[in-house]
């Protein structure tokens, strides 16, 4: 198991008796958990951390299955503040905001481990330390987020979320090349692999549902970049003209929509 490294892992926010301190309790989780969705929408991350963070210093320790909406939702703050400061913020910093968000989602695992969002996070997140690790922390952890991120998609089939990020794994391993494969081939017997068609699986399953917050535009581009490498150029042409239409709806559509339209001015 991962070290927390010393963060908090909140005990029994309210009561688990049926009274009224675990009525109001649940109510004020319910305010916590939408003004933090709230401000994630807005892109307001940094202020999405601060008050996550004031939330948790009055939370005791340990985790219970209670309080996992949200430790993952202190984990995903952390790796947007991480993400979206761009040079705002140091090697160092963006390091740091990564390792407490990996910790935070750990906790949410070992809250409650069928909870799908804490380990979708989880998955993310060891992928993201291992750009601050090396190659060899980034390969090992190939593995380990693929296990996650495949239990997310377990635990709630409905999310598309769960199947966009099981998705861009694929991808990712797919896309694997060079020195990246030789490390995983050194410290496995296999190295990591899969392929742009079962990416492309993901993708399509992810389409077929819907859900607040879901990073659709960039779901369809990589829907076409999956159909281009695959070799069906009309088909990824199809998928392109429809995100080239679309409206940004949530962090990162602007630039995905940006990449579609030099996209297809190359392909013009």
């Amino acid at each position: 198991s991962r070290p927390t490294g010393g963060l908090w892992c909140a005990e029994a926010w309210y009561s688990d008796d049926d009274g009224d301190e675990g009525t109001e309790a649940a109510r004020r989780m319910r305010q916590v958990e939408a003004k933090a969705d709230s401000l994630h929408q807005l892109g307001r991350h940094l202020t999405c951390l601060e008050y996550l963070e004031g939330v948790a210093d009055e939370l005791p320790s340990p985790a219970t299955r209670r309080q996992v909406e949200v430790l993952w939702r202190l984990a995903r703050a952390y790796h947007q503040v991480a993400c979206s400061q761009g040079g705002a913020l140091s090697r160092e910093e963006r390091h740091s905001y990564v390792s407490k968000g990996l910790a935070t989602a750990f906790c949410a695992v070992q809250a409650d481990g069928g909870s799908a969002r804490a380990h979708m996070w989880y998955g993310i997140l060891l992928s993201k330390v291992g750009e601050f690790e090396g190659r060899k922390a980034a390969v090992l952890n190939l593995f380990e987020a693929r296990d996650h991120l495949a239990r997310a998609q377990q635990i709630n089939g409905s999310d598309p979320h769960t199947h966009y990020r099981m998705g861009r794994w694929c991808l990712d391993a797919a896309d694997m090349r060079g020195l990246n494969r030789w490390w995983a081939s050194f410290a496995y017997a296999e190295p990591p692999s899969s392929s742009h068609r079962e990416a492309l699986s993901h993708f399509l399953r992810a389409e077929e549902e819907e859900a607040e917050g879901f990073e659709r535009v960039q779901n369809r581009l990589c829907i076409v970049k999956c159909f281009d490498a695959l070799g069906q150029g009309d088909a990824a042409e199809e998928w392109l003209d429809t995100v080239v239409q679309m409206a940004p709806e949530v962090e990162g559509d602007e630039e995905a929509i940006g990449d579609a339209r030099r996209l297809k001015r190359r392909w013009e």
